[in-house]
């Protein structure tokens, strides 16, 4: 049996995708616009209920596979989950997974290629009222759900991952217009990313302060960070900066433990690494403990062109 040969085509609803498929509840398979992949799709579903889907049709699509084993994660404790300040109720949150396959058949070899994630939260579309950055949506998310006169009306991007062999093929920008096609299926007024720049976390960049690398543009005058301005080229709009995104606290010898640093003689700002990428943590001998910032751009994208 295929992955959708269990459901008819009258379970597609109007609010999904053109051709799109139910293949159980809140998940659902359609043809990419370009029909050279799939896009399955699962609404308002927490990790865990998303790793439930993800593994009891992991024999049915590769893909679908590949998703499991990505977030069935068994972390080394102490994990960097474990030192984020404030509350992170991120696996308690309904979140919307998109993801893309290639075109291969038959279809249970389709393999995965991109995916996004996805939240909903109350917004007023005020640049001045935005949430803390990443932190901060998911934080609003697990906040607002059940509160009395309090309904999602903004989607907000949480991540776009593009697998290692198929980048710089567009697969992100297809990610990005599955997100503000969402947007509008589901009657939502605006869809909203922070992003995360790519080039913020290279050792020359890393100690200087987040607005000027988010600022930076080239000699032909775009914007130096690609992932800014892959987003921009597509339509987004910058509406504002967080400096303090990700946040995260911890001993001086759990920092030392999750970061290679130089050891420091006093208080102060020191550069970090971890797996490739280098951060700026503030030490504080006195105290005995270590704090990381990391800053991300709010870009907004319209939804007045997105295909339905």
């Amino acid at each position: 049996m295929g992955l959708i040969d269990f459901v008819t085509r009258a379970d597609a609803a109007a609010s999904h995708p053109a051709g799109a498929v139910r293949v159980a509840r809140g998940v659902w398979i359609a043809p990419t616009d370009d029909r050279h992949g799939r896009i399955v799709t699962l609404e308002q579903h927490t990790l865990s209920k998303a790793l439930a889907a993800f593994e009891s049709n992991g024999h049915r699509l590769r893909a679908l596979g590949t998703m499991a084993q990505m977030y069935r994660v068994t972390r080394r404790s102490p994990d960097m989950s474990d030192f984020r300040l404030g509350p992170n109720p991120f696996e308690r949150i309904p979140v919307d997974w998109t993801v893309f396959t290639n075109g291969a058949d038959p279809l249970r070899d389709a393999a995965l290629v991109a995916h996004g994630l996805t939240a909903r939260i109350a917004w007023n579309g005020d640049p001045r009222t935005l949430p803390r950055g990443w932190q901060g949506v998911v934080r609003a998310c697990h906040e607002q759900r059940g509160t009395p006169g309090v309904s999602a009306d903004t989607l907000v991007g949480l991540f776009i991952k593009v697998e290692d062999g198929v980048q710089q093929q567009g697969w992100a920008g297809r990610v990005a217009q599955a997100m503000r096609s969402l947007a509008r299926r589901t009657g939502l007024a605006r869809l909203i990313i922070p992003l995360r720049l790519p080039t913020r976390y290279t050792r020359e960049r890393a100690a200087l302060p987040f607005h000027e690398v988010a600022r930076r543009r080239r000699e032909d005058g775009q914007y130096a960070d690609h992932w800014l301005r892959l987003h921009v080229r597509l339509g987004a709009t910058i509406i504002g900066e967080c400096a303090t995104s990700h946040q995260h606290a911890m001993h001086v010898e759990d920092f030392h433990a999750q970061f290679e640093a130089e050891r420091c003689a006093q208080s102060g700002y020191v550069l970090a690494q971890r797996k490739g990428e280098w951060y700026q943590a503030y030490v504080d001998l006195e105290r005995e403990c270590v704090v990381i910032n990391e800053g991300c751009v709010w870009v907004q994208h319209a939804l007045a062109d997105a295909r339905r």
